[in-house]
């Protein structure tokens, strides 16, 4: 009999070791079915131990199991599909099929933030992994999961979410404001082009926030939780300097400013000047929406 581990329970397992998040991927195993000790042994393994156990199994009485100890979902839909990692005699599922379970159950805004987080280097301070922050997946590898699944719960949820995920994110507040600035009008956002995030800059020796190398422009957040005191600004403003002299145009963006609409506007106008876009947005909805967008990214701060 086998473990099969999904949802939260599975990501929490990998989070605990983001290497093993490179492994080969496995197809579920045809008897996905464990015994009280087999889970409460998986449970001790992955230092899982105070939360309800996410399990995939097949073919088990429900009413067995202590619902305190378990959460049983079904595994259609997976036979056939590499959607899981095989650490000992347990199977976890890949982040990939995390993003589609987790997501199913969120909203968009909210799925489109837990992509960036798979996709990036960051983490919440809730958890505290011994190993380094490489992300979990990419936005390629989420992508070509989900083109692998037939229908299932969370599969349209995650594919719409994917379209305004970048890769490299460093931290929430820089997720936030790369959705802010690519998500379409329609949704609230500005509809401008993706930046490529936390990339060597040509020319010199420093890494980018927010970076359009092509149009000569580099945003960058200047987050307060880094800021040590006075030497730590002065480094801030000589390393902007040196990114000035390799021509490129720098945009600095401080954590009130996202808090303020009227900022954020205004930020969204000189990006997009800097970059030549239309920043006029013709829909007579748009402002109700942009506030709505505002308050779900910057002033609810809900954590990952």
């Amino acid at each position: 009999m086998t473990v099969v581990l999904s949802h939260k329970s599975a990501l929490k397992a990998l989070l605990a070791d983001r290497s093993v998040a490179n492994d080969a991927r496995h197809c579920m195993p045809a008897d996905s079915r464990a015994t009280c000790k087999e889970l409460l042994t998986a449970q001790s393994r992955f230092n899982l131990g105070g939360k309800t156990l996410d399990v995939l199994m097949s073919g088990r009485d429900r009413r067995s199991f202590d619902p305190g100890l378990v959460q049983l979902h079904s595994p259609a839909s997976l036979e056939g599909i590499p959607a899981f990692i095989k650490i000992d005699n347990t199977y976890i599922a890949s982040p990939e099929l995390c993003f589609v379970q987790i997501a199913s159950s969120l909203s968009v805004i909210d799925a489109i933030l837990f992509g960036y987080y798979l996709c990036g280097d960051y983490r919440p301070t809730s958890i505290r992994q011994q190993t380094g922050n490489q992300p979990l997946t990419s936005v390629d590898r989420l992508g070509q999961f989900i083109d692998l699944l037939p229908h299932m719960r969370g599969k349209r949820r995650a594919q719409r979410a994917l379209r305004y995920v970048v890769d490299n994110s460093n931290s929430p507040q820089e997720s936030r404001l790369t959705i802010v600035i690519i998500l379409p009008t329609r949704l609230g956002g500005f509809g401008l082009m993706r930046p490529k995030l936390n990339q060597p800059i040509p020319g010199t020796m420093k890494i980018g926030d927010l970076c359009w190398f092509e149009q000569g422009l580099i945003l960058e957040y200047d987050s307060q939780e880094n800021h040590a005191g006075n030497n730590q600004l002065n480094a801030d403003s000589i390393r902007r300097a040196k990114i000035e002299l390799a021509d490129f145009h720098v945009i600095s963006v401080a954590p009130q400013q996202l808090k303020s609409l009227q900022c954020l506007n205004d930020l969204g106008e000189l990006t997009a000047r800097n970059l030549g876009a239309d920043f006029r947005h013709r829909s007579s909805s748009f402002a109700q929406k942009q506030r709505a967008l505002h308050h779900a990214l910057f002033l609810e701060q809900k954590k990952l």
